[in-house]
């Protein structure tokens, strides 16, 4: 059984030494005593975040295909 270092999505506190594996992913911060569940590396998806600010160079770009 591995432990992990999870942060609190709610409050950002530093949780150590957490038994992801035997609670099923939930834990209760120690700062702001929320509990929480967190989803494992596998099943989080990241979305890609685009900064409209540099647009020029998107366009450019999708020009070219």
């Amino acid at each position: 059984m591995s432990s992990q270092n999870v942060r609190c999505p709610v409050c950002g506190c530093l949780n150590k030494g957490l038994a992801l594996d035997e609670t099923h992913g939930w834990m209760e911060c120690i700062k702001c005593k929320t509990v929480v569940q967190i989803q494992p590396e596998k099943y989080v998806k990241k979305i890609p975040v685009f900064d409209m600010s540099d647009t020029e160079s998107i366009v450019n770009a999708l020009a070219r295909k």
